[in-house]
């Protein structure tokens, strides 16, 4: 591992900053990695808070469609958009080797984006997202193969968490 890139976001962060110890590595953190992006209005209050509730029901919905944007939070055209990026940085990058660390909803959103392509539609997405199990601390690997036909991007492995034992 060349490069160690991670989300600022805490629990990623602090996954990263002990990857970067036993690597002895420096973290280069990017926003283009962050979880979805909840309405503000939500953080801090109870999740049985009724007016919470209903908010995060109605921007839970707008990420499986082009719905209406939800106050602050994100909504599926933003994360696609962010993935494109997200995918552009890591094609620009200087090095062979980076180890990312992300979030599961964010990485399934890159990985619907590698599989189905840019302009894929909350639908399609939504298949993939239900059918997609991720875990914490899941090893997922892609390559860069510029001579791939369909796709830069190849799947490799997903999710694999050998790493954990039984």
């Amino acid at each position: 591992v060349e490069t160690l890139i991670s989300s600022p976001m805490v629990r990623a962060r602090e996954t990263a900053e002990a990857i970067s110890h036993a690597l002895n590595i420096p973290v280069v953190a990017s926003d283009l990695f962050n979880e979805r992006l909840r309405p503000s209005s939500t953080q801090g209050k109870s999740p049985l808070d009724p007016s919470a509730l209903l908010l995060e029901a109605s921007w839970s919905m707008s990420l499986f469609d082009e719905g209406p944007k939800v106050e602050d939070g994100e909504t599926f055209a933003e994360l696609k958009t962010r993935a494109v990026k997200a995918l552009a940085y890591l094609e620009a990058h200087a090095s062979d080797s980076i180890l990312l660390v992300s979030h599961g909803y964010f990485l399934k959103v890159m990985f619907a984006t590698i599989i189905l392509g840019p302009d894929h539609t909350g639908a399609e997405f939504k298949k993939l997202y239900f059918s997609m199990q991720t875990d914490n601390t899941g090893i997922s690997v892609i390559t860069d193969d510029s001579t791939a036909e369909h796709s830069r991007w190849v799947i490799r492995v997903f999710n694999d968490r050998s790493h954990l034992g039984d």
